[in-house]
């Protein structure tokens, strides 16, 4: 899906977060503004609602993992067999809770990739920019 020119045109013009696209917007220069807008920065931390599962698994402490009850073992063995899992809200997320809970590693690791770093496309448009869409918001920008 392409981001409105318009909007993108927007936020080069009035750079509201201080980015610095003045010049890169009086030259031209694509590649600037794509690296600009698409930079993740962690001001922008955004909650993810699917990971890889085997990012998931790599968060977890091995030492932890063989600490587990059979109980929560089974559970987390039953909710890693798929290529993705959903780990904000749900049953998902109360069982990783449940076996890994708050003062763990696994906690502080799997919750430091639930909130990645997003660019500043990402948090104002839910994707990030492309080379069309930074020409096209120079020709917004620089049509009369």
């Amino acid at each position: 899906m392409a981001i409105d020119p318009q909007d993108l045109a927007d936020e080069f013009t009035n750079d509201p977060t201080a980015r610095g696209y003045a010049t890169p917007v009086a030259n031209g220069d694509v590649t600037t503004l794509l690296a600009l807008v698409n930079e993740p920065l962690p001001s922008n931390a955004t909650p993810v609602d699917t990971l890889p599962t085997s990012e998931v698994i790599n968060a977890f402490d091995l030492d932890e993992y063989a600490a587990l009850s059979a109980g929560n073992r089974a559970k987390i063995d039953f909710v890693t067999k798929t290529e993705t899992m959903i780990v904000r809200g749900g049953a998902v997320r109360d069982i990783l809770i449940a076996a890994f809970p708050n003062g763990t590693a696994t906690f502080d690791a799997i919750g430091a990739i639930v909130n990645q770093d997003a660019s500043r496309a990402f948090a104002l448009f839910g994707e990030n920019a492309s080379k069309t869409d930074v020409r096209a918001a120079l020709l917004v920008i620089n049509s009369p």
